[in-house]
């Protein structure tokens, strides 16, 4: 995940902004495939309209804005708080900012900027003021056209971007926040906000929302003032390495409803989750993992359902047709299931949970699944960013199913395995109780400022 050479040789500055850094995020997954057919045609037409730029330059393009009767109502109302908000009220993620929301006393101090329908809708019925903001369709800037060294795509990203940052800088002088809340800056949308913030000198919290692994390069986009974490084994991994922030562990409390039902479900479930790293990968586990399963007896695989979890991005009628034609029909006799959300369900119900590399996991500790966290050096470098204690669920692909027999035949075995991974989740969590916390300290740094 880097900037690539072209542009760091030839970077473009507009208004205080590298536009080269915004496009960390695009060739961080540019290997991935939505497998979407309407992606495809969109880049093709991309591609079409790039090349006949070279006979002229034009703008097209469709900008959304739209304030609700909140922010209408109370337009004289400093606002404290810009909470940045991309993720849709149904993600894992969203929860991030908005158990930090609920902990404000005084709504009328809060404003909260989106790039989503479904956040916007969801805050003006909460009575909070809100704006959409989106950029929309195949999007053409005059100036990001001139710089024929770029390629389409990034010609694209940057002619986003750019209209965002004007949108941003526009709405941060007319509201004046106190503070920008973000979930992570490696999105452009709130990267931008986080960014024309700075130059204002407002401070900027940006948030762990999952897993994070050194190896996934943190440190080439985070440039938030603060970054909070979940746990001091985070900030150990990541303090020598992340140089513009500075990092506060506050704990998390996005995953308490995993915590709050102590009701005894029936575990039967034998769940793979996957996530949209590579195609190779992913197409290597739908056909491993099923053959592994057919190998056992018929009346155990009658005893459980195989469920498929798919990360929200990915499209699960790709990956189900995939999953179809991959299976030995007249060995595999399990139930299955696939989805792209429902975690607490699914985990309620997991015995057992695969996995290469995600911070599921610590949702299964909860729940109290075993995770076997798959070995295959082959194709990933896998980070094992929770196993330091947990030797024997760090499991080569080749070993699994003898490692899956143990752990559905020997209870006791399973037993201690959940034990250590309860002890390994206090690691990584430091604390439950985060969002008011975080609002007193939040508030702290305002004061600090004024």
């Amino acid at each position: 995940m880097k900037t690539p050479d072209h542009m760091k040789v030839n970077p473009i500055f507009f208004e205080g902004f590298n536009l080269s850094d915004y496009l960390i995020t695009f060739y961080g997954s540019a290997h991935i495939s939505s497998h979407k057919p309407q992606d495809m045609f969109k880049k093709k037409i991309k591609e079409l309209l790039w090349s006949l730029s070279n006979f002229g330059t034009f703008s097209i393009g469709r900008s959304e804005l739209k304030k609700n009767k909140i922010l209408t109502l109370n337009s004289n109302f400093k606002k404290k708080y810009l909470f940045v908000s991309n993720y849709p009220d149904s993600h894992r993620a969203f929860p991030v900012l908005n158990n930090l929301i609920s902990e404000v006393t005084d709504k009328r101090e809060i404003l909260i900027v989106t790039d989503c329908k479904s956040v916007f809708n969801y805050y003006t019925s909460e009575s909070i003021a809100c704006i959409y903001m989106k950029v929309s369709g195949i999007c053409f800037d005059k100036y990001i056209w001139t710089f024929k060294h770029l390629t389409a795509e990034e010609s694209f990203i940057l002619s986003k971007v750019k209209r965002y940052i004007s949108f941003s800088k526009k709405l941060i002088d007319e509201y004046k926040p106190k503070v920008t809340l973000t979930v992570c800056d490696l999105h452009l949308f709130e990267r931008v906000f986080t960014e024309s913030s700075q130059l204002k000198n407002i401070p900027t919290i940006t948030h762990q929302h999952g897993q994070m692994a050194p190896t996934n390069r943190m440190y080439d986009y985070t440039i938030s003032d603060y970054l909070v974490v979940w746990g001091e084994k985070t900030k150990r991994d990541f303090v020598d390495q992340i140089k513009k922030s500075e990092i506060k562990v506050f704990g998390t409390d996005i995953h308490n409803h995993y915590l709050e039902s102590n009701s005894k479900k029936l575990k039967n479930y034998l769940t793979l989750a996957v996530n949209p790293r590579s195609d190779e990968l992913n197409h290597f586990l739908l056909n491993k993992i099923p053959k592994l399963l057919s190998e056992m007896e018929s009346t155990e695989q009658e005893e459980y359902t195989f469920i498929l979890k798919l990360h929200p991005s990915m499209n699960q009628e790709y990956w189900e047709d995939y999953f179809l034609k991959s299976i030995y029909k007249d060995a595999f006799k399990m139930n299955y299931e696939i989805h792209t959300d429902n975690n607490e369900l699914i985990l309620k119900k997991s015995k057992i949970l695969m996995l290469i590399s995600s911070s599921i996991a610590l949702e299964a500790f909860m729940t109290e699944t075993s995770v076997i966290c798959l070995d295959i050096p082959e194709l990933y470098n896998n980070p094992f960013v929770y196993y330091d204690n947990l030797p024997e669920s760090k499991v080569y692909i080749d070993d699994l199913f003898v490692e899956l027999n143990r752990r559905l035949s020997d209870d006791e075995y399973n037993q201690e395995i959940l034990k250590k991974q309860m002890t390994t989740l206090g690691d990584y969590i430091s604390d439950f109780e985060s969002s008011k916390k975080e609002l007193e300290w939040i508030d702290d740094i305002i004061c600090e400022r004024e």
